[in-house]
């Protein structure tokens, strides 16, 4: 919920993809394990939200909800709020009508994550991800010079540029290079490099944005697979190790029940291709 839904008109805690969970039963019905697959992330919402409406969870959560200490860890001041970040200022509100808080939900979120035995540097990276795409949102673009439209680069005074690199662990001057030069490969094996406008260097910006998110997302499903898959224990698999019927396992899936969760369509004002495929 924290990564993957958002406050709409219509639901504080809206469901913003969709996904087919496969419940696992022994041939007693002893329930024995789940998987996820998750289906079409609303990653328009990371960079634009209609108003009213919030982006994912997660980014209050991590605003209201983490210690300073560990703020300080991801560049991010305990005064910071919604207001601070291009991505969760646009829509005109930050909060919940539910009456449920961003810092109590982020302490759900970490006992979850816990749950789901994530390891310390697991979780810390995963944060790194989400507080990068918060400060890559702040990132912005200078002209190359007065009577040149067609060139650009990275404003490298804006404070929120070291910490995208620092959490991302890249440098600037390649981050600057994939964002504001295009690079083309003739058949015959040349490069032709292209310097890219301001208005297509924010366009990629928000691509990059929007594809970390998106492997983020699907990194958390797998693991969340991972944790609540049906598995052979060690020792069944010493006594079977050359056999390959699974009723040989004790405990093993016998039988499956589906369950498809799909999402509301939400009509915008202006509606991507996102909402044409939902």
């Amino acid at each position: 919920e924290s990564f993957g839904n958002a406050r709409t008109v219509r639901n504080d805690n809206s469901s913003r993809f969709g996904k087919f969970i496969e419940i696992q039963f022994t041939s007693s019905g002893k329930l024995v394990g789940a998987t996820i697959d998750t289906y079409l992330l609303e990653k328009v919402r990371l960079v634009t939200q209609s108003p009213g409406e919030r982006n994912y969870h997660i980014f209050y959560e991590i605003l209201e909800g983490m210690p300073a200490n560990e703020l300080r860890h991801y560049f991010l001041a305990k005064t910071a709020g919604p207001e601070d970040f291009a991505m969760l200022s646009s829509s005109g509100v930050s909060d919940r009508r539910d009456g449920i808080l961003d810092k109590d939900t982020y302490k759900s979120l970490r006992v979850a994550m816990e749950t789901m035995k994530l390891s310390n540097d697991e979780i810390t990276d995963i944060f790194s991800v989400a507080c990068a795409i918060l400060h890559a949102s702040n990132l912005d673009f200078v002209e190359a010079g007065a009577q040149d439209h067609e060139a650009c680069s990275l404003d490298p005074d804006n404070v929120h540029l070291a910490p995208v690199c620092h959490l991302l662990g890249i440098n600037g001057e390649d981050l600057n290079e994939a964002l504001c030069t295009l690079h083309i490969q003739a058949g015959g094996g040349d490069t032709v490099s292209k310097s890219l406008s301001k208005e297509k260097a924010e366009k990629g910006l928000e691509a990059l944005v929007k594809t970390a998110y998106g492997a983020l997302f699907q990194y958390l499903v797998q693991r969340i697979n991972d944790s609540i898959a049906w598995k052979k224990a060690q020792d069944e698999e010493d006594e079977n190790e050359n056999e390959n019927d699974a009723t040989l396992y004790r405990d093993a899936p016998a039988a499956t029940i589906g369950v498809l969760d799909i999402f509301g369509f939400e009509s915008f004002q202006t509606n991507s291709f996102e909402q044409l495929c939902i």
